[in-house]
């Protein structure tokens, strides 16, 4: 397919081979707060040489690090409990034995850092102050209140037997670059946990722009597998779990299966219309984009990453 004079390059290998996967609405809120004017949604693009997703344009990292100071302590934290998911975290965090150091890049409220066990060290980089104010409260040492700052931890002796990123890589311009700061941080037999939303996830791929996740204005890159894989034998990490999961539901739990049924019905006439007519670009994701593309908790659509430091 011949590429469209304005199509950009991939922000992380350069490559000009980008997918279009069309376009994103844009945002009248970002972390909880109302924009005083419309931000621009931009195009999906997914890089075949490196495996990345990408919202593109974007806006330089200093605009989003103002946004996300003002954001509230009560964003991304309903309820009192941790999420599905990120009790998940903490099991993989305690895989190995009790760490004595513990790092949660974006540890917001603190509140993960809070269930580990006594006698862990529990730091946090956070840049919204009213969360990171909450998880000092909750004895956590925050130790920077941007990413950037792990390049310089790094410089200083200190590593952690244990690194935690829960619905952070996505916030970022290059989750290749974060990736790195955070795996120079690791103690040897660490282990770094990551999760986020999967671009791997067929419903994601049928959908393109479109779909819930790359809505929220604070994403910017998409990752899957196939990415940590490239990401763990360029840094010298084995990627030890790849766990698709279900994102906690935002549908009471009988609905679900009927919601997929109805996705699954409406896809395969999409896939037959494909097949019989080839006369209507994008007819595909046209024919899917109307159902539940916008409700997180329907599909397995997220992944749960496990790096691990050799000894």
């Amino acid at each position: 397919m011949t590429a469209p004079a304005d199509q950009p390059t991939c922000r992380q290998c350069g490559s000009t081979a980008l997918q279009d996967w069309g376009a994103i609405s844009d945002a009248t809120t970002f972390a909880g707060q109302t924009l005083p004017q419309p931000l621009a949604g931009g195009r999906l693009w997914f890089c075949a040489a490196c495996a990345l997703g990408q919202r593109q344009p974007v806006l330089a990292a200093e605009a989003y690090e103002r946004l996300y100071a003002a954001a509230p302590p009560d964003v991304w934290q309903p309820g009192a409990t941790l999420r599905g998911d990120q009790r998940r975290v903490v099991e993989q965090l305690l895989a190995n034995g009790v760490p004595a150091r513990v790092l949660d890049v974006g540890c917001y409220d603190g509140r993960l850092l809070a269930t580990l066990p006594p006698g862990t060290e529990r730091c946090g980089i956070e840049a919204s102050a009213a969360a990171a104010a909450q998880a000092a409260g909750r004895g956590v040492r925050v130790l920077a209140d941007r990413f950037s700052a792990l390049r310089e931890l790094a410089t200083q002796p200190v590593r952690f037997d244990a690194i935690a990123a829960v619905d952070v890589i996505e916030h970022v311009h290059e989750p290749h670059r974060l990736l790195a700061d955070m795996a120079a941080l690791l103690a040897p037999g660490g282990r770094l946990v990551l999760s986020t939303g999967s671009i791997e996830a067929e419903a994601w791929q049928r959908c393109g722009g479109t779909y819930w996740y790359g809505a929220f204005p604070e994403h910017l890159s998409y990752i899957g597998p196939a990415w940590a894989r490239q990401q763990a034998e360029r840094l010298g990490l084995r990627l030890a779990v790849a766990e698709s999961f279900r994102y906690d539901a935002a549908f009471a739990a009988d609905d679900v299966p009927a919601a997929e049924q109805r996705f699954e019905r409406r896809l395969r006439r999409a896939r037959w219309a494909r097949r019989l007519g080839r006369v209507a670009p994008g007819l595909e994701r046209r024919l899917v984009r109307r159902l539940a593309c916008g409700v997180p908790g329907l599909f397995a659509d997220h992944v749960l990453l496990v790096f691990e430091r050799p000894r």
